[in-house]
């Protein structure tokens, strides 16, 4: 499930225990077809987090479905350090479900004039973490397409 607490008006940092049935129901389905079928389970972009405090939506989280939890991220127009505690806290809580985890949309707008740096810097923290990360890009948003130089960067971070 793409961006969980996007489905209702429920606050995006609060559980919405509505969501989280129909999370279970629909993946049990699932996995009543398809036994091997893996299911993800995300949330919207930073937005479950407020005044620092990250909300996870543990009970969703915890779910017997939910083997693989995504992360995404787009706080970047606030600096390194501010992803850097971002990514470091959602690490940090993801890891505690002991799940698979991927990041699984990032990105500093392409207007960022640190882009590249933003970009080798998450990366760089996602490879000390073990956790892959993909970046978000889509030519008709702020966020642009993959260019030569994402290409680069990833490159360069994984296969050094």
């Amino acid at each position: 499930m793409n961006e969980a607490n996007g489905v209702t008006v429920t606050p995006y940092s609060k559980e919405n225990p509505i969501v989280v049935k129909w999370f279970d129901t629909m993946a049990e389905v699932i996995k009543g077809i398809d036994k091997n079928h893996l299911i993800t389970l995300s949330l919207t972009g930073d937005v479950y987090s407020e005044n620092g405090v990250y909300y996870p939506w543990k009970r969703a989280y915890s779910s017997p479905y939910a083997d693989i939890l995504q992360i995404h991220a787009y706080g970047f127009a606030a600096g390194e350090q501010y992803i850097r505690g971002l990514l470091t806290t959602y690490f940090k809580e993801m890891k505690a479900f002991k799940k698979a985890i991927f990041v699984g949309e990032f990105a500093p707008e392409k207007s960022n004039k640190q882009r590249t740096k933003l970009l080798r810097k998450a990366l760089e923290l996602g490879k000390k973490n073990n956790i892959p990360m993909f970046l978000w890009t889509h030519r008709f948003d702020s966020f642009g397409e993959l260019t030569d130089d994402d290409i680069k960067v990833y490159r360069d971070t994984y296969h050094k």
